[in-house]
């Protein structure tokens, strides 16, 4: 009941967010929605610069696998809520195996 419940919050605050449902409605780039804010306004995560404000983040389209994107996100983000590719939103499975990539990304300096 929970995770249902957390996909259904999560659904209601992509729809109130004008930056994430527009990157949706144009079916391009990444887009994210994290379990917390995120430390840092400027990621980058597989290559890909993310922009992060708040719980939101948005990234331009890349070329791989929608679940290879949010695992990287998840390692320099934290845990995410959902995730979109390309207009397509990763369903609970592929959320709870992007969310076990949480932690740190090898090879990434900190800076």
């Amino acid at each position: 009941m929970v995770p249902r419940l957390t996909r259904m919050l999560a659904l209601v605050a992509i729809a109130a967010l004008p930056g994430l449902s527009s990157v949706q409605a144009r079916e391009t780039g990444q887009a994210a929605i994290l379990r917390a804010p995120a430390a840092k306004e400027r990621l980058i995560a597989h290559g890909l610069p993310w922009r992060c404000y708040g719980v939101r983040c948005t990234a331009p389209t890349g070329d791989s696998r929608p679940l290879v994107f949010c695992q990287a996100l998840t390692r320099v983000a934290g845990p995410v809520v959902t995730f979109a590719s390309e207009g397509k939103t990763l369903t609970e499975n592929e959320i709870a195996q992007c969310n076990r990539s949480v932690g740190p990304a090898p090879d990434v300096p900190e800076k």
